[in-house]
This record gives structure tokens, C-alpha cells and sequence, in this order.
């Protein structure tokens, strides 16, 4: 059996799912992100005061959803998880910013288009690759735990900690 190819299979399909999960929870992001943007900017006509109003809005969307759906990542390290989000975050919220500025302003797009195609370029590209390998990616997934000798050691993720808990026990 050929288990370099089932490997590759399997690191294939867990990219692809989290690719999905992450452009589904972007898409929630841009929804909650686009409402309070267009309701702000319809009260204010103000394009910067709405612009970071709903990234503000989708940033939190975003962390949550991907922290608890996309990466699965309920117990390990969440303050690291956050510090990492909240620069990757302020990344995004600058290009997004910028972005929105540039086409609204200058190529003169209406502000709704401006910011869907910004937020759509940032989210698909920056975001995701940000979120995946730093901010929730393998560093963000090790955990310090105990073996049976009551010494600390670092493993990697839920499962491994469940397993590591099994057969310390045993």
C-alpha cells in the first residue's frame, strides 16, 4: 500500500477543508462587516468612520468563528492566539483601509463595491494564509502538559493530548 500517497490525500483534503471553513467564515465576516459599514456610512457619509466600523465588527465575527469552528481550537493558548489575530488583524484593517480609500477616492467606484472588493482580495488572500499558518497554525497548537514522571512536555494539539493523557494513565 502506498501510504506516501494517502498522506498526501489526507494533508490535501484537511488544507482544502480548512480553506473552506475559512473562506465560509470570511464570507459571515464581510456579511457582518458589510451591514455596519453600509448602515454607519448611510448615517455618517463618512467613509473612513464606516470602513473601520465593520472591520471592527467582522474582526470579532472572524476570530470568534474561526477559533471555534475553522480551527477547532477551543483550549490551548487563546491569549497567544488573540495577541497573533490582533496584529494579523491590524494588518488586514490598514490594507482593507487602504484598499477601500484608493478605490473609493481615487479609481472612484461607488464606496459599496469598493468595500466588497477590498475586503473580498484581503480576505482571500492575506487573512487566510495569516489566520491558517500563524495566528491558529501548528505553533499555536502546542500544549505544555505533564507526563507520568510529572514533567512538562510539549505536544500538539487536542488529540495528541487526549492520547497522551490515555496512555500516561495506563
Amino acid at each position: 500500500m502506498n501510504t506516501k500517497g494517502a498522506d498526501k490525500r489526507s494533508v490535501l483534503t484537511r488544507e482544502s477543508t480548512f480553506f473552506i471553513k475559512a473562506q465560509s467564515v470570511g464570507l459571515s465576516a464581510l456579511a457582518i462587516d458589510w451591514c455596519v459599514s453600509n448602515g454607519v456610512f448611510w448615517l455618517s457619509d463618512v467613509s473612513k468612520l464606516a470602513t473601520g466600523s465593520g472591520l471592527c465588527a467582522g474582526g470579532v465575527t472572524s476570530f470568534l468563528l474561526n477559533r471555534f469552528w475553522t480551527y477547532e481550537s477551543t483550549l490551548e493558548r487563546s491569549q497567544d492566539q488573540l495577541k497573533r489575530f490582533l496584529l494579523v488583524w491590524a494588518g488586514s484593517f490598514i490594507l482593507n483601509m487602504m484598499s477601500t480609500e484608493l478605490l473609493f477616492n481615487i479609481v472612484e467606484l461607488p464606496y459599496t463595491l469598493s468595500r466588497l472588493f477590498s475586503a473580498v482580495a484581503v480576505s482571500v488572500i492575506f487573512n487566510f494564509l495569516m489566520n491558517r499558518f500563524f495566528v491558529f497554525g501548528k505553533g499555536s497548537r502546542l500544549l505544555n502538559v505533564k507526563n507520568e514522571n510529572n514533567a512538562e512536555v510539549c505536544i500538539e494539539g487536542k488529540a495528541q493530548e487526549q492520547n497522551f493523557n490515555r496512555s500516561g494513565d495506563a
